[in-house]
């Protein structure tokens, strides 16, 4: 595996209690899938990391052998306690360059690092999807190949869905706005995107840092 050198990461919540979370770090790989109240926590590393654990049974490809139970908690234990520092830095480090809200995937990752699978939550009261997908994008007018950060967040409800599709190191490309009825054809609305926004309500602080951010940049 060739290693990322920008990070990226990506949340999507769905209402029928579907998690993906997938982090990309200088030298670390993350991907959590829950699903139907099963799970799977996947580490890969540039030093030869690479296990697979489900909440009973760890996979460690490197090493070619399978721990069980017990074993395979104390294993995934002290691999996590080796790398959360760096992920973690890593991303409240560019949530800090790029000014991006982070703290719902923060909340969720300190479960994932605890192994305490049964506090992840992040879809606020009434929200039925929510996604934050940072990516590294090729620049469309560079003959360099420079690499552009940009930040998508959806979140929808039976209002409908808003689309925000954000360049964070770009000044060429400009941010898009849009919303959809169905939460499948989206089109650029930057008034309905505002008015989902006035109308939301919520005491999460997680998601009210969400809604500033957006309301911030809209009306930039």
């Amino acid at each position: 595996m060739s290693w990322i050198r920008d990070t990226s990461f990506l949340m999507e919540c769905v209402k029928n209690g579907s998690i993906k979370i997938e982090i990309n770090v200088s030298n670390y790989s993350m991907s959590f899938n829950l699903f139907n109240g099963k799970y799977n926590l996947s580490l890969f590393s540039s030093d030869n990391i690479r296990i697979s654990y489900d909440g009973n049974r760890l996979i460690d490809m490197h090493n070619l052998r399978v721990l069980k139970d017990h074993d395979a908690r104390v294993n995934i234990s002290n691999t996590i306690s080796n790398i959360k520092g760096n992920m973690s830095n890593e991303i409240n480090n560019l949530a800090i360059m790029y000014n991006i809200p982070v703290k719902i995937l923060n909340d969720n990752l300190e479960a994932i690092f605890n192994l305490n699978f049964s506090l992840l939550s992040c879809l606020d009261y009434g929200l039925d999807y929510f996604l934050i997908h940072l990516t590294n994008d090729f620049a469309k007018h560079s003959s360099q190949f420079d690499v552009v950060k940009k930040l998508k967040l959806i979140l929808g409800n039976e209002k409908g869905c808003i689309k925000a599709i954000l360049a964070l190191s770009n000044t060429y490309e400009s941010d898009s706005f849009l919303f959809s009825n169905d939460c499948i054809s989206f089109q650029v609305d930057v008034n309905g995107f505002s008015k989902f926004l006035r109308d939301y309500r919520t005491l999460n602080a997680k998601y009210t840092e969400v809604i500033d951010y957006l309301k911030q940049r809209v009306s930039q």
